[in-house]
């Protein structure tokens, strides 16, 4: 990301969730769904309330700084294999 972000608890998430997948090495995209559960655990919104805050939430974090990072792939959205990740604590 470009500079530092303080992120709310749905956003860290995600990102984590992103991030987890990005260093396990698989290629494979998280869907809207896994994304949704991540961001709002436990939640079960109205199939186009819960695709809408994944995009809003995605949406967020490019403007951020990661437009060039999240990618969207198959069915879903992953961090490009070439990026590289730093967390800052």
């Amino acid at each position: 990301m470009a500079g530092r972000h303080r992120l709310g608890r749905s956003l860290r998430r995600i990102t984590l969730r992103l991030v987890e997948r990005h260093q396990s090495g698989a290629s494979v995209s998280l869907t809207m769904w896994d994304l949704l559960e991540a961001g709002w655990p436990g939640e079960r919104p109205a199939i186009g309330a819960g695709a809408n805050r994944v995009y809003v939430a995605i949406a967020r974090l490019r403007g951020m700084g990661l437009r060039d990072s999240i990618e969207r792939f198959e069915d879903g959205y992953r961090i490009a294999p070439a990026a590289t990740i730093r967390i800052a604590n």
